[in-house]
């Protein structure tokens, strides 16, 4: 496999500081900071070793190694082997994160297990409402919950930000429709806002 080159170790690095929420490279979130008095010597250490880091959230960061990406802890240690692909991949939010393997995308959990399989070319948070996630094959997208349940399926074009508890979908006919998150939908006239497209999180 080739080996990503520096630039590209440092590109990807730029990817998670925009990607995780609320974190960075150069710190670690507060909780995780008042319970490590040296974490600038332990987040060098790890850039040392690794070369690649994402911010702490939850007590785990992600690393670049030797072409793969893996978690370790506050103390440095690799919790979770490296065996995904490199590519956007989220902070641990709720205990999962957002990462690649074999091309496609899904949530693990803090012992490197799926909770939600790789079977998507994207996804992440629909923003503003927990518990809901935002996934796309091709292209189309649709909406999950964090056990992996539909909300409602990989059919539609484009979706709005959720208002009062439900939101526009687009199918790609161009017809709108109005949907819940109980998988509800009703046929509507109204304008698709093309301005309100959800722009999901990564976390």
């Amino acid at each position: 496999m080739k080996q990503p080159t520096t630039l590209g170790m440092f590109l990807l690095a730029i990817v998670v500081m925009i990607a995780c929420k609320n974190g960075n490279n150069a710190d670690l979130s507060d909780d995780v900071a008042e319970n490590v008095p040296k974490y600038d010597n332990i987040i060098d250490s790890i850039i040392k070793n690794h070369g690649v880091i994402g911010p702490f959230e939850e007590g785990l960061a992600y690393v670049g190694i030797n072409g793969k990406i893996g978690f370790v802890d506050t103390a440095g240690q690799l919790v979770i082997p490296p065996q995904f692909d490199y590519g956007p991949t989220g902070c641990f939010q709720n205990g999962m994160a957002f990462v690649k393997l074999n091309g496609l995308y899904g949530w693990i959990d803090k012992t490197g297990k799926f909770v939600i399989q790789p079977e998507y070319d994207d996804g992440g948070i629909e923003y503003g409402i927990e518990g809901v996630l935002w996934v796309r094959k091709g292209e189309m997208i649709g909406l999950i919950d964090t056990q992996g349940n539909v909300i409602t399926p990989i059919k539609w074009n484009a979706i709005t930000y959720f208002k009062n508890g439900s939101a526009l979908a687009i199918d790609m006919d161009g017809k709108t429709y109005r949907i819940d998150l109980h998988g509800n939908e009703k046929r509507t006239s109204e304008p698709f806002p093309w301005e309100e497209i959800a722009e999901p999180e990564i976390f």
